[in-house]
């Protein structure tokens, strides 16, 4: 959460438009679920209706049974890819940003 908090605090507002999900039952008693949105993106100062930027993204997870207690009904995302494309924010954001970074920006030396 720390890493969540850090890359997307730094901007005024956030909306996510869904647009549409696929669920596929696999046979080892895991789910892919896949889903592709639209990111709305406001940076700090924009304070009217429309973002600063709009960014698709798509999302694929896989979901399988845990003995996790916090897990919801006994499911816990095994894996999550997040795809989107963070370039274009680059007009808008300096090139150190946490976005943009490719290395643990919560571990450095």
């Amino acid at each position: 959460w720390a890493w969540m908090k850090r890359l997307f605090g730094q901007f005024e507002r956030l909306r996510h438009d869904f647009h549409s999900l696929w669920e596929v039952k696999n046979n080892n008693g895991t789910t892919t679920i896949m889903s592709q949105w639209t990111r709305n993106i406001w940076l700090p100062g924009n304070n009217t209706e429309e973002p600063t930027v709009s960014i698709p993204l798509s999302w694929i997870s896989i979901i399988g049974p845990t003995d996790v207690a916090e897990a919801v009904d006994g499911l816990n995302f095994m894996e999550v890819w997040l795809y989107w494309d963070t370039a274009l924010l680059a007009k808008y954001l300096p090139k150190e940003a946490v976005v943009f970074q490719t290395q643990n920006v919560l571990h450095k030396a």
